[in-house]
């Protein structure tokens, strides 16, 4: 397999399983609201105050725009990885000419040109770079406004509260999206650090590239604080399930 088509498929299916952890994501923010609303815990442990229904409720409207968002950009990358590996197989494996005693149906160099011209009429040649910037301003909110808030609200109550009642799979399912979703942050803002992704080495001049390296520090230090945050209460949770148990 040419080394384009595969580097690409692995894109492409790296932002459709981007897109289902995304759908998980939502479903579980919503779900453990109304298990807050209903139970008055989060994950297991007691949570029963305004400001904590609140918080909690704030980060799930903005687990919504964002997601939203992100998927109309995901949307355009994998438009971009799919014309990718169309264009790059059609190019390396269609026939480039008659063979003698082949009945093969040729393809003539007006397709090849033609196709050319889709390849680049839709934008497809680079990667929007107003998607890659926007990209990383929503995962700045999603960060700020949204996993913080949930990892770090998780963590206060863990340390304040005793645990509930036993872990249910909607507990430990949370927990595991929250890790994610910091690790999945972790991966874009160093990516984006280090110009790793399609469309991050075009030069937007100095004082931009000032701006996305502060988004990009910031994102790092924050995803991987708040990781730890996840983990800690997570730990914690597991513990006192053993205790109980035992």
């Amino acid at each position: 397999m040419n080394f384009i088509v595969l580097c690409a498929t692995l894109k492409l299916l790296y932002y459709i399983a981007l897109i289902l952890y995304h759908i998980l994501d939502f479903v579980m923010d919503w779900y453990s609201f109304h298990i807050l609303l209903a139970d008055k815990t989060i994950s297991g442990v007691r949570a029963n105050t305004i400001t904590v229904k609140v918080l909690f409720g704030f980060s799930c409207v903005t687990c919504t725009i964002c997601t939203a968002a992100l998927l109309r950009v995901y949307a355009h990358y994998i438009k971009y990885h799919y014309l990718c590996i169309y264009f790059a197989a059609f190019k390396d494996y269609r026939p480039v000419g008659p063979v003698e005693g082949d009945a093969s149906i040729q393809i003539s160099d007006d397709v090849v040109r033609e196709n050319d011209s889709l390849f680049t009429s839709n934008g497809m040649n680079a990667v929007n770079p107003i998607y890659t910037l926007a990209e990383l301003v929503i995962s700045v909110v999603e960060l700020a406004l949204k996993d913080d808030i949930q990892s770090g609200l998780l963590f206060w109550v863990s340390t304040t509260n005793n645990i509930a009642k036993h872990l249910s799979w909607h507990s430990v399912l949370f927990s595991i999206c929250s890790l994610l979703a910091h690790l999945k942050l972790f991966i874009c803002f160093l990516t984006k650090l280090f110009h790793l992704g399609e469309g991050e080495n075009v030069t937007d001049g100095h004082h931009r590239w000032y701006f996305k390296c502060c988004l990009c520090v910031f994102g790092c230090l924050g995803s991987a604080a708040f990781e730890g945050l996840t983990i800690a209460s997570l730990v914690k949770a597991f513990k006192a399930e053993t205790i109980s148990v035992s």
